[in-house]
């Protein structure tokens, strides 16, 4: 049957000068382009090229896997969920010491609402300075960087409401009488000390002032 395919061919005379293309492909191209027209008509498969043809087990490997989907899923949510994390974090950090922008403006109660922050006067050539203990010790001083530790006045407080009752023990105006201030927290986030009663003429005009909060 082979030798009847291939007499048939020749006298078909599919390729009439085969000189010219075995000059072109080689001595051997007349035989193996035979050979191919016998494979097709005896229907054998002829071998795919690797450029025409992806195999299953190639596109296989190419494919994500289930598996790797959602491992990848589940790092890019990690990371998402992290810089969430961060950004809370920094942010709690950041406002640590800011009781004072939580409080609501009006009058002070307690001085935990102001506690451990330093209050410079405003308008005035020459600033002093406030400092609030969460005990109710109330520090003055000329200088910022004394206020907290070594004060020129330490007063002594308590609060019936919004009233707020100090007496000095230290500096100017010592004695055992009482005097008797309000603290408002202003918009703005200023104190201004406001005047009820005093005894004592030089701490109220040395009190009486709008005090801003320092960093």
């Amino acid at each position: 049957m082979s030798v009847d395919i291939e007499s048939r061919v020749k006298r078909a005379n599919l390729i009439t000068r085969d000189e010219h293309l075995e000059q072109l492909f080689g001595d051997e191209t007349s035989n193996r382009l035979l050979l191919d027209i016998l494979a097709k008509k005896e229907g054998r498969m002829t071998d795919n090229r690797p450029d025409q043809q992806p195999t299953l087990e190639k596109a296989q490997r190419t494919a994500p896997t289930q598996p790797q989907k959602r491992f990848r899923l589940g790092v890019a949510l990690a990371a998402v969920l992290i810089v969430v994390a961060v950004g809370v974090a920094f942010a709690t950090v950041s406002n640590r010491g800011s009781t004072v922008a939580e409080v609501e403006p009006g009058p002070i109660t307690s001085f935990a609402d102001i506690a451990g922050t330093t209050y410079q006067s405003q308008g005035r050539d020459t600033p002093s300075y406030f400092h609030f203990f969460e005990d109710g010790t109330w520090h003055v001083s000329t200088n910022r960087d004394l206020v907290e530790k070594n004060p020129l006045g330490i007063l002594e407080t308590r609060f019936e409401g919004t009233k707020v009752f100090l007496t000095n023990i230290k500096g100017a105006c010592v004695g055992p009488s009482e005097a008797i201030y309000e603290i408002e927290l202003l918009e703005n986030g200023n104190l201004q000390v406001v005047l009820i009663e005093d005894t004592c003429t030089f701490r109220s005009d040395f009190f009486v002032d709008e005090w801003a909060p320092l960093p």
